[in-house]
């Protein structure tokens, strides 16, 4: 009897890799630490649709392409008052040096997909 796959525990977690995939294609293992955390505050008025800014939000992450997926990208609520909602996105970029522009880049698509969905900063 044969392993179908091989598994790879990390502090990040248990991945199960199938065997024919690693067979088929080169296999890039990253450790956490190689990948930069980036956190940013959104701020949103306060009769904004939460669900929907959470999913506007993961969509720009995934469009980013100086973003590391996966993991999945993170977004908590906060903070909220009778002004606005502060929503939380953490992120990993794959290029530590290109921190700021990564920042940059993912700030706009998120306004952008905001003022197209009719969504207001605060």
């Amino acid at each position: 009897v044969t392993a179908v796959y091989t598994e790879i525990v990390r502090e990040d977690g248990i991945y199960y890799i199938p065997n024919s995939e690693l067979m088929k294609r080169p296999f890039i293992m990253r450790p956490v630490d190689a990948m930069s955390r980036l956190a940013i505050a959104v701020k949103v008025k306060s009769d904004t649709d939460i669900d929907l800014a959470e999913q506007l939000i993961k969509d720009a992450v995934k469009q980013c392409k100086e973003l590391v997926i996966p993991p999945e990208p993170e977004v908590y609520l906060t903070d909220i008052n009778s002004q606005y909602s502060t929503l939380q996105v953490v992120v990993r970029v794959a290029n530590p040096r290109r921190l700021p522009q990564a920042r940059s880049r993912l700030l706009k698509m998120i306004r952008q997909a905001f003022i197209n969905a009719g969504i207001q900063l605060f």
